[in-house]
């Protein structure tokens, strides 16, 4: 009998073991359920319309240049429902205005004339009802300082003039003939540059028209040691240069109205030098054959 309880009793002490080792057993694998990483609860591939956002535009990335090796970016291409706008080419001024078409008198509706007595006869026999501003021995420095025309009863210089009224689009210019003995071109240069900059500060957005000093016929030329072709010929091309420094419209007119050899038609300037009204004609269909045209 008692052999058998001590049986009994190792028999309970083994099931007791057992069942310890089994709470243990249970434990280390809850432990190591709990320690696990938690990326491991997140779905291995969630739903690509919760987690997709909508991608920003590429940047444009430079191309190096194989020759420089400096970065040369690609022009971003133009939105969606622009179209690029067509640069105008620039203009040449380094030549005269080019013929054109033909304009109209309107064309000269809001210009105005600067110049000497021959500007004088064109304002008065060319039939063009125009603005002008003239005065006979007038020269680019005395533009400012002589009191040359009327202004509200008073005498005033005609660059005061011209400031007076500032809504000119066009100003056409004709200088030189009275400074042709001047000892210094570059000072006739200097002050005529004078002018165009006045022009440009009282009207900046006015065409400015440099016209070339008219010839003179050829026996007043070969006759005359200071106007004469050959002196007259030296001061335009310097007025052409400054045009093209200046950035103006140059005007060849001498071009439109000499004869071949350069000189003014006999029958057109009786006194060798001031037109008729014919040359003043002339002197007109030239420069409505010779304007530009600017884009807006």
């Amino acid at each position: 009998m008692r052999q058998r309880k001590r049986t009994l009793r190792k028999r309970y002490f083994l099931l007791g073991l057992g069942g310890l080792a089994l709470v243990l057993a249970v434990s280390v694998s809850i432990w190591r359920l709990q320690s696990a990483p938690a990326a491991a609860d997140a779905p291995a591939d969630p739903p690509a319309a919760e987690t997709q956002q909508p991608s920003a535009p590429a940047a444009s990335v430079p191309e190096l240049s194989a020759d420089s090796g400096t970065a040369a970016v690609s022009p971003a291409a133009p939105a969606a429902g622009t179209t690029p706008q067509p640069q105008p080419a620039e203009y040449d001024y380094t030549q005269p205005v080019p013929a054109a078409d033909a304009v109209d008198e309107s064309w000269f509706k809001d210009a105005i004339f600067i110049g000497d007595s021959r500007t004088e006869g064109f304002a008065l026999y060319s039939g063009l009802d125009c603005t002008s501003y003239t005065r006979k021995g007038i020269m680019v420095d005395t533009l400012f300082t002589e009191a040359a025309v009327s202004l509200n009863g008073k005498k005033v210089p005609i660059m005061d003039a011209v400031a007076a009224a500032p809504n000119f689009k066009k100003a056409y210019v004709m200088m030189g003939m009275n400074e042709l003995g001047w000892p210094y071109l570059d000072k006739f240069i200097e002050k005529y540059a004078a002018v165009v900059e006045a022009l440009r500060r009282i009207a900046p957005d006015a065409q400015i028209y440099i016209q070339s000093i008219l010839p003179v016929t050829k026996d007043k030329s070969t006759g005359d040691k200071i106007y004469n072709n050959t002196n007259i010929s030296k001061f335009n091309t310097a007025i052409r240069q400054m045009a093209q420094d200046e950035k103006i419209y140059y005007l060849d007119v001498a071009a439109g109205l000499a004869e071949a050899d350069g000189s003014l038609p006999a029958d057109q300037a009786p006194d060798g030098v001031h037109l008729r009204t014919a040359g003043c004609k002339l002197w007109l269909q030239y420069l409505e054959t010779h304007t530009v045209k600017e884009e807006p």
